[in-house]
């Protein structure tokens, strides 16, 4: 059943599973288990992190990665960890660069630089573009004056994430403002050395979870509050603006956005439920994808470069916790698995390796004193769908 954007409330309220609508390519799996190189499962001790710290995990090279770490002192240090594989895994993390003190909210690649944001100790938001040895090549830092400017006195920022046209490079950064006692959902566009262009508030008690740049100076966001959650399409005057509302409830906490030509893949959790749905802006319809993992604390998706889904998170089972991983195709899961872990805290980021698996880093708990895990997978040792399941989890 396809609908109209403008019936979301309608599709959730009567439609619980589509799969037959989700437009995803069911693969054969070539299963050579001599070839097979073992998962791993490892905690990196030689830091103690923030619970809530955040930061995208950067493939550089097969056996080499790099992310951002908040410390349990604060202290924001950009570290790389390698991976070695001689009959069992061994990971060494090096600190690379220190970048200051305060709240890390963000951390990613940008073209063949990259872009951290964070709090300092003051709540003063900071930008830092960082070069391929982690220097600081351009930053911006007295963001209050442009926004006090451009808006009105603000309290503090938080951004959160950020996408960019690959043309121009401009940068669009979404998170939340706080001012007057309120909260607001907001963008912030620079040109590619920081320089800022523009500053946009949407909805109150609102944060932008997600942000996808589009054609030129076109963005879509994804917001989420206690009311209800949207999907805006806008641009810098406001031309393009639409909002789609995906829900009257917060039906998605966690909201993530993938981006596939005209095709969007959100991914959530509802009243504890996985859920994925894909978004077609050329029709403007929507379908629902219940991938059926349940009670689900914390999920991420990523769009493969076999043109499948996979997702992977935290779910709830009794007084247990597992990680599962799922790849979906048209009739459900492909392959998944799950394996219990107790500590684990939050799902950080999930990457794809070629060939080689998918790398997942999450935060583990360990008696109130958090630290970062790396989680090698790949189908070895997953159980496989069959015909009378829609889900193997």
């Amino acid at each position: 059943m396809r609908i109209g954007m403008s019936n979301f409330l309608g599709l959730f309220l009567m439609v619980t599973i589509l799969l037959s609508s989700c437009d995803l390519n069911k693969i054969n799996l070539d299963r050579n288990d001599d070839e097979l190189i073992p998962n791993y499962n490892i905690t990196l001790d030689e830091f103690r992190v923030s619970k809530d710290m955040q930061s995208d995990i950067i493939v550089i090279r097969d056996n080499l990665f790099a992310m951002a770490i908040e410390d349990n002192l604060g202290e924001i240090i950009i570290v790389e960890i390698g991976q070695e594989y001689d009959e069992t895994w061994n990971l060494t993390m090096d600190s690379i660069q220190r970048i200051g003190e305060g709240r890390l909210t963000f951390f990613d690649a940008y073209g063949e630089n990259y872009l951290i944001g964070f709090n300092d100790l003051n709540s003063d938001f900071h930008l830092q573009i960082l070069d391929k040895s982690y220097n600081s090549s351009q930053s911006l830092d007295n963001l209050e004056s442009f926004i006090d400017t451009s808006y009105n006195d603000i309290d503090s920022l938080h951004l959160t994430g950020f996408s960019y046209d690959e043309v121009s490079m401009d940068i669009v950064f979404g998170g939340v403002v706080f001012t007057q006692g309120t909260s607001y959902s907001c963008v912030l566009k620079t040109d590619q050395f920081l320089n800022p262009l523009y500053f946009k508030t949407y909805f109150a008690e609102h944060l932008v979870t997600d942000i996808l740049c589009l054609e030129q100076d076109t963005y879509l966001l994804l917001t989420a509050g206690p009311a209800q959650s949207n999907l805006i399409r806008d641009n810098t005057s406001g031309a393009a603006y639409t909002k789609y509302k995906i829900s009257e409830d917060r039906l998605f906490f966690g909201l993530q956005a993938i981006l596939d030509t005209s095709i969007i893949y959100l991914t959530g959790v509802s009243e504890g439920i996985g859920r994925t749905m894909e978004v077609n802006l050329e029709t403007e319809s929507a379908f629902v994808n219940d991938i059926e993992i349940y009670p689900v604390s914390d999920v991420r998706a990523l769009y493969l470069t076999r043109n499948n889904i996979i997702t992977t998170g935290i779910q709830v089972f009794e007084d247990s916790l597992f990680h599962f991983s799922s790849e979906l195709y048209d009739n459900g899961s492909l392959w998944c698995k799950r394996d219990r872990m107790d500590q684990m805290h939050r799902i950080l980021d999930f990457v794809e390796m070629p060939g080689k698996g998918m790398l997942t880093s999450a935060i583990i708990d360990r008696n109130n004193s958090f630290f970062i895990q790396l989680t090698r997978i790949d189908e070895e040792g997953a159980r496989f769908n069959n015909e009378f399941t829609e889900n193997c989890i």
